[in-house]
């Protein structure tokens, strides 16, 4: 969505002596205003509208990444039942008998 070559450039000593200025050319490019110091982008400046909507879609992008997640694990768990395969108990995988008397220094 950002990139420097296509977007409005501003010094930060422009920023410093006119803020609204900068504010201006966001809105009215609809896009951000790089800001910059020496030479390189240290800020970024969007409007509310521009920013809000950057916002949503991350929101959006993040439930549906869960979402995907949801359904890898779903999936995952349907080709584990569909291949019937048997899984090793605990005790089968640590090579030790559970044991009930547990002796602590709990008591």
């Amino acid at each position: 969505m950002l990139d420097a070559i296509k977007n409005e450039l501003v010094s930060i000593s422009d920023l410093k002596k006119s803020p609204m200025s900068a504010i201006e050319k966001a809105q009215t490019s609809r896009n951000g205003v790089y800001v910059l110091n020496n030479n390189k982008a240290v800020a970024v400046i969007l409007d509310t509208e521009n920013y809000r909507q950057l916002i949503e879609d991350y929101q959006r992008l993040i439930q549906q990444n869960d979402q995907l997640l949801d359904q890898i694990v779903e999936l995952e768990a349907e080709k584990r039942i569909a291949m019937k395969v048997d899984y090793l108990s605990d005790e089968e995988v640590r090579g030790e008998e559970k044991s009930e008397d547990v002796e602590d220094e709990w008591e």
